[in-house]
Parts: C-alpha cells; sequence; structure tokens
C-alpha cells in the first residue's frame, strides 16, 4: 500500500516539475511579437490589450485580448487560403479543429448535478399531494354518511296523510269513497 502511494507521488512530482518547452526557449521572440501586436489599434485604443485595476486594486495591468487575436488570425487564415463564398466554411472548420487540439489531455471533471427539482420529483410531489387530497376527500365523505345515518336513525317515520284524508286546496269535496271520514266542512 505505502509502495502504491509513494508511486504516485513520484509520478505527480515529475508532472510539477516544470519541462523545457518551446516557449521557454523562444522567450525572447515571444516578448518581440507581444510588442508587435501593441501596434495593432482599433479606433483610439489597441486592438489586443486594455487596462483593468488589479484585483488587489493597488494599480493598473495591461490585459492581453488573446481569444480576439486568435479569432483574427483564424479569419486571415482563412481569407488568405480560400475564395470570399467559403470563407465562413473555413473559419467555422478552423475554429473547431482548434478546440480540439486545446482539449487534447484535458481532463473533464464530471459534473455535479444542479440543485434543482427534477420532472420525476416534481410529478412525485404532485402526484403524493393529489392522493392526500384524495385521502382527505374519502374522510370527509365517510364522515358526512355517517352523520346522515345517524340523522336517519333519529328520526322516526312520519306517516303521511292518504289521498283520502287530506283536505283539497281547491276547495272541492272530498274525493268519493270517503264516507264516514270527516269532510273539511266538519273540521272548521
Amino acid at each position: 500500500m505505502i509502495e502504491k502511494l509513494l508511486a504516485e507521488n513520484r509520478k505527480l512530482k515529475a508532472k510539477l516539475k516544470p519541462k523545457k518547452s518551446y516557449v521557454l526557449e523562444n522567450a525572447e521572440q515571444f516578448e518581440s511579437l507581444i510588442g508587435v501586436l501593441k501596434e495593432f489599434s482599433s479606433g483610439d485604443s489597441e486592438r489586443y490589450f486594455f487596462e483593468r485595476k488589479t484585483q488587489k486594486g493597488d494599480g493598473d495591468e495591461v490585459v492581453f485580448k488573446l481569444n480576439l487575436l486568435v479569432a483574427d488570425l483564424i479569419e486571415f487564415k482563412a481569407r488568405a487560403n480560400v475564395e470570399e463564398d467559403q470563407v465562413n466554411a473555413r473559419i467555422s472548420m478552423d475554429k473547431g479543429a482548434l478546440i480540439r487540439f486545446l482539449q487534447q489531455g484535458r481532463i473533464q471533471r464530471p459534473r455535479k448535478p444542479a440543485k434543482r427539482k427534477t420532472k420525476s420529483k416534481a410529478n412525485a410531489k404532485k402526484k403524493n399531494a393529489t392522493n392526500n387530497a384524495l385521502e382527505s376527500l374519502k374522510e370527509i365523505s365517510n364522515m358526512v354518511s355517517e352523520k346522515i345515518e345517524e340523522k336517519r336513525q333519529v328520526i322516526e317515520p312520519v306517516a303521511l296523510p292518504s289521498m283520502d284524508q287530506s283536505q283539497r286546496s281547491d276547495g272541492l269535496p272530498p274525493l268519493q269513497g270517503a264516507e264516514g271520514l270527516p269532510s273539511q266542512s266538519d273540521e272548521r
């Protein structure tokens, strides 16, 4: 176990050691290139440089617009090498090639999932809320049914008068076959 950790430690240290690079070997030429780039202007200002306050806020620093330089170089190369109607396609291809080149050997970390509700979680919450509402409605319905049954048991059935015994609202005499029953005039 310790041997594995030591071997991994050696690999990491080897990665951290500065290696000789083409840029470091030709640093003077790159500095002269930066001097030449300062001569490019866009109106009243330099095209590839601008000044801003330092992060500490103690002064100003000159910032190099690398992305703009690269975009201009790609456009220049495309306009110099292809016909005018194919320039945009060539620029697009060169940008894609540059992106692929810059991503070589790049370790991409897996992205953390966003801390937001996913559709399935939101739908599950809606479903749970709906189910809870349905259950409470069922409980209320059962309670109402029980109350109705209680009231039905308390109320005794009432015998309604038959047609023969009822008073007529139209003022006519009682129906035939109602002999022996008191008439409307007797009741008054």
